[in-house]
């Protein structure tokens, strides 16, 4: 699922862009201004970046797995 920030001062204009999009199919995170937005922003990517490198230690460990030869 795709994720979208979106910053809008207005509630009612940012309730509705954000209702529209969740029906679309995005996940949604919402801030109230700028300051709130970049937050937002950094906390998300940092999210992302760690599931990125829990996948990537994942796989190295399923990697070595396969090739490393069993002791009978």
């Amino acid at each position: 699922m795709k994720k979208v920030l979106i910053a809008e001062d207005e509630a009612s204009i940012r309730e509705f862009i954000v209702i529209n999009l969740k029906r679309s199919g995005y996940d949604v995170v919402e801030a109230e201004n700028g300051e709130e937005a970049i937050n937002c922003f950094w906390r998300i990517r940092k999210s992302d970046i760690a599931r990125v490198a829990r996948r990537a230690a994942a796989s190295a460990n399923l990697a070595r797995r396969k090739t490393t030869p069993r002791k009978s």
